[in-house]
C-alpha cells in the first residue's frame, strides 16, 4: 500500500488516466527500477508501451518522485497523442541501438548520432510537455529547478555521443556544479551544448 502522501492529487489524477488508457500504474518502494527490456538500465521510472505500464520508484525524495512522475506521465501523453517525437523514437528503436552502441557494438556514425538526436529531441518534447502539466495541476515542484535538471539531463546526451558512455557514479542532474549552470526554461536549442556547459560535464562526470 502507498504511503498517505502519495495520495497527492495529481497522481490520483495519473492512476485514473492509467485506468482510462489501459496502462498498468505501479508504485514501487524501491530506490531504482527497471522495465522488463533486456539489458535495461537502472532507472528512477518508465512509461512504456509495450506493455503498456508507468512505474516509479517511490524510496526517493517526495520532490523527486513527483519530477519523475511528472516526466514519465509526459511520455505517456506523448504516446497518447502520436506525438511524432514519440512515434520517431520508437519507430527507430533509437534507445535500443543505443544501448547496444554502449555495450560495444558497432553502428555507422550516422546511425548512432541519428538515435542520440532523435532520443534526446524525445525527451525535450516530454519536458515541456511537463512543465505545462506541473502549472495545469499545480504540483508541488519548482519550475526553475526542473528546468535545469532537465537541462543537463538533454544536453547530457550530446556528451555521451563523444564518450560512449552513460552510467557514472552519479546523473548530471545531481550535481549542483551543473544544474547551477544551467538555464531556468527549456526555450533554447538543444541540439548542441555550449561549451561551457560540455567542459563542466568534462569536469565533474566521474
Amino acid at each position: 500500500m502507498p504511503k498517505p502522501k502519495y495520495n497527492h492529487p495529481f497522481i490520483k489524477f495519473v492512476r485514473h488516466e492509467c485506468r482510462r488508457y489501459k496502462v498498468k500504474f505501479m508504485l514501487q518502494h524501491e530506490n531504482e527500477i527497471k522495465n522488463q527490456d533486456e539489458g535495461a538500465l537502472s532507472c528512477g521510472g518508465y512509461f512504456t508501451d509495450t506493455p503498456a505500464e508507468l512505474a516509479v520508484a517511490t524510496r526517493i525524495s517526495y520532490t523527486d518522485f513527483l519530477s519523475t512522475l511528472v516526466h514519465e506521465y509526459s511520455h505517456m501523453t506523448q504516446w497518447i497523442d502520436n506525438s511524432p517525437y514519440y512515434i520517431g523514437h520508437r519507430g527507430f528503436d533509437s534507445w535500443d541501438i543505443i544501448e547496444r552502441w554502449i555495450n560495444g557494438e558497432e553502428f555507422k556514425k550516422n546511425t548512432v548520432k541519428r538515435c542520440i538526436n532523435i532520443v534526446r529531441n524525445c525527451e525535450l518534447d516530454c519536458d515541456r510537455r511537463a512543465i505545462k502539466i506541473i502549472k495545469k495541476h499545480r504540483v508541488s515542484i519548482n519550475i526553475n529547478t526542473y528546468c535545469q535538471k532537465s537541462s543537463a539531463y538533454i544536453y547530457f546526451h550530446n556528451f555521451m555521443k563523444i564518450t560512449r558512455k552513460w552510467e557514472y557514479k552519479d546523473i548530471p542532474s545531481n550535481k549542483k556544479q551543473i544544474i547551477d549552470k544551467m538555464p531556468t526554461n527549456l526555450n533554447g536549442d538543444y541540439s548542441r551544448t555550449p561549451r561551457k556547459i560540455m567542459e563542466l560535464f568534462k569536469k565533474y562526470m566521474r
